[in-house]
């Protein structure tokens, strides 16, 4: 940790020590972001399940630390490299929740703090004009002057969410809303492992009236797990489990600050269909056929895998291609004052199968939007609110009803009194801005957890401190 702290301080300090014309072919960013959040006691007319969030008080702190290099090899490649540590935890180890109210923790079992890679990727830009303009320095992008019209090619390890499903008012939960169904689509289930990442090939084509993006990536083997048991990802890992997505943009002004994103994915991977677990569950009501076998978070549990017995017995069974398909439509808009923005997205997957990576919600909608403090003398500071209603399959509830455990929600066998409803959120955020910190205290209020109306609602106040330099 020592080591890395060092090279922190190292980075930033070569950072100010130049000039950004100096840095033309260099890019170098740094971002630590540390969020505090606490729910006081709730009221629940039924006990704790195996997933259940904890009814009692609860105070959780995570932290997140990425260090963003990116070089220009030529004209247009580029390489970018981001070392990541992060460590704490979420409210009941991450689980109890669908849309879960902190976006920067993962479901890892251990909060200590992790070093790893959390990007490794190669840029290729492929002109399809003369036409130039600049595209400035950003985070995983060095400045150089792009084709208006180009092709972008991007091969390595990354994020699905760096480049689709972008919606600028609410995405990033290190400067944005915090909660997991409002910072992506979230019934969209996308390659992954546990912390977001995976090794995928991207194509994206950018014109003047559409941009249009294609991505495979390798999917995990297991829920919630890794995408590979050794250190690189092998042609066997992608063949054993997989994801295409297609997005669409198209924009209603010329600018794209009225625009218009529609989003298809398809997952294949071992993952069990809800109506044959639930009916194994009905079939064999013991303990040994629900309750999650050793500790019900840890990544590491290759027992388990996070889910009821009755469900792990099912996965692959015929086969390794099953999966989720789905798709999410995207609206956002620009509005007068600058950074003001307005959306709505949808997303919907069918729900037959496992949630796999992401989480447990098969219908979603979002909307919300920001408001800038330079109505009121702050042009810096942001006034962020959203809203979430999220909804499951009727194969998802059935399983729930007969005592399943999914790798993040399930109140257990006989907790589901008044049946399934749909989980309810509304995050409200104030971000105060002051050179390279933000300040936001946080407020979410959670009806239904994990779509149970016998549980909460929840209050969720918390306090993310942004540094980016």
């Amino acid at each position: 940790m020592k080591k890395l702290f060092l090279l922190i301080t190292l980075s930033i300090t070569f950072i100010n020590g130049y000039s950004q014309d100096s840095l033309k072919r260099v890019s170098f960013h740094f971002q630590s972001t540390f969020v505090d959040q606490y729910h006081p006691a709730f009221k629940s007319s039924v006990p704790l399940g195996g997933k259940s969030l904890d009814n009692a008080s609860e105070n959780d702190l995570s932290a997140i630390s990425t260090l963003y290099f990116g070089l220009r090899l030529f004209k247009f490649t580029e390489v970018c490299v981001n070392p990541e540590v992060a460590g704490g935890s979420g409210f009941s180890g991450a689980t109890g929740v669908a849309g879960f109210p902190n976006g920067t923790t993962f479901r890892v079992g251990s909060p200590a703090p992790t070093l790893y890679m959390a990007r490794l990727f190669l840029r290729q830009t492929i002109p399809l004009t003369k036409e130039m303009e600049l595209r400035p320095d950003e985070s995983n992008k060095v400045a150089m002057m792009v084709p208006t019209e180009r092709i972008i090619i991007t091969a390595g390890k990354f994020s699905m969410s760096d480049i689709f499903d972008q919606n600028v008012t609410s995405h990033d939960p290190m400067g944005s809303l915090l909660n997991w169904s409002l910072m992506d689509a979230g019934a969209w289930d996308y390659p992954s492992d546990t912390r977001g990442y995976t090794s995928a090939l991207s194509i994206k084509v950018v014109k003047k009236k559409y941009i249009f993006r294609f991505c495979t990536g390798v999917n995990s083997l297991w829920s919630n797990g890794k995408v590979s048991d050794g250190p690189i990802t092998t042609p066997q890992d992608y063949m054993n489990a997989h994801g295409e997505i297609y997005e669409l943009r198209i924009p209603l002004k010329a600018d794209f600050s009225n625009s218009l994103k529609f989003t298809f994915f398809t997952n294949h991977n071992r993952s069990a269909s809800y109506a044959d677990a639930a009916q194994s569950l009905l079939a064999d009501t013991s303990a040994a056929n629900r309750n999650v076998i050793g500790s019900p978070v840890s990544l590491h549990d290759t027992s388990s895998h996070l889910v009821s017995p009755a469900m792990d017995k099912l996965r692959g069974a015929g086969g390794p291609y099953y999966g989720k398909v789905g798709f999410v439509v995207n609206w956002e808009m620009k509005l007068g004052h600058k950074n003001e923005m307005v959306f709505v997205r949808a997303s919907w997957n069918n729900g037959k199968y496992e949630s796999w990576m992401y989480t447990e919600i098969d219908q979603s909608l979002t909307f919300g939007g920001f408001l800038s403090g330079a109505r009121f003398n702050r042009p810096n500071d942001m006034i962020r609110i959203g809203v979430a209603i999220n909804g499951i399959s009727k194969d998802h509830a059935a399983y729930l009803q007969a005592g399943g455990y999914g790798f993040i929600i399930g109140d257990g066998l006989g907790n589901y009194p008044h049946g399934i409803s749909a989980e309810g959120i509304v995050e409200l955020q104030y971000n105060f801005h002051y050179s390279s910190m933000t300040l936001s205290p946080d407020y979410q209020f959670i009806v239904n957890p994990a779509y149970n109306s016998a549980r909460g609602p929840v209050n969720v106040f918390g306090l993310r401190a942004h540094f980016e330099f």
